[in-house]
């Protein structure tokens, strides 16, 4: 790594520590009343209830998804959980989905567990319910960060649980091909969610590091203040 590089992945990891991932904001006492009127309309109107208040910092716009890394027992599902991701962003419109120069954040995941399981069981002994759960870590990065040295975020344990019909005598009953996808989806939808609305896993080391970081930014300044001083 050349100096203007470092130079440059230092100068954008000060940035980042100054513009915090996550945007903390009070409501106002005329916003929570209408919010409250909201969401007694929408409960006698048998709606689903009120948006989730997006926590992430208002300058991120655009995410940039790389192919998952897959770390579980069940080969071959990466690919399909990347794409999930990305048109899970895609469908919810809050965040772009674009490429890597032109995105606010680098969302890099990786798929940590996969499991599926018998449930419920007939009279002969033969599952008429299974279940597929499967879980993912996922880590934000500023795009000019390539060594990924200074993470943003992390957010651990996002799961979904996927229950279907497994007793293949039922007509009903989807693929197994299908259900993984659909389970990838739940998680993919989950993954979007937390990123969203939710403060990393992390936050509290974070933000503590990147107050050291300003301190010792804010000592050295004032050394090159008072040696400046004594320049002949």
């Amino acid at each position: 790594m050349n100096d203007s590089y470092s130079s440059r992945a230092h100068s954008r990891a000060r940035v980042a520590a100054s513009s915090p991932l996550i945007a903390v904001a009070a409501a106002p006492a005329t916003a929570l009343a209408l919010m409250a009127l909201l969401l007694l309309a929408a409960l006698a109107s048998g709606c689903a209830g009120v948006p989730k208040t997006r926590v992430l910092a208002d300058h991120i716009r655009t995410v940039y998804v790389p192919m998952f890394k897959n770390d579980s027992p069940e080969p071959d599902v990466e690919e399909d959980l990347t794409r999930s991701v990305q048109e899970a962003f895609l469908e919810d419109g809050r965040l772009q989905v674009g490429r890597e120069k032109e995105a606010d954040i680098v969302l890099e995941g990786k798929l940590i567990a996969y499991k599926a399981r018998p449930r419920n069981f007939e009279g002969d002994d033969f599952p008429w319910q299974s279940e597929i759960t499967v879980e993912a870590t996922v880590t934000a990065y500023d795009p000019y960060d390539y060594d990924r040295e200074f993470p943003l975020g992390t957010w651990d344990k996002i799961r979904a649980t996927r229950r279907y019909e497994s007793d293949t005598r039922r007509v009903t009953r989807l693929t197994d091909v299908d259900n993984k996808k659909l389970a990838l989806r739940q998680l993919a939808q989950a993954i979007m969610s937390s990123v969203l609305f939710k403060a990393p896993s992390d936050i509290e080391m974070i933000q503590k590091k990147n107050a050291e970081e300003r301190a010792n930014l804010r000592a050295r300044e004032a050394q090159i203040r008072f040696r400046s001083a004594y320049k002949p």
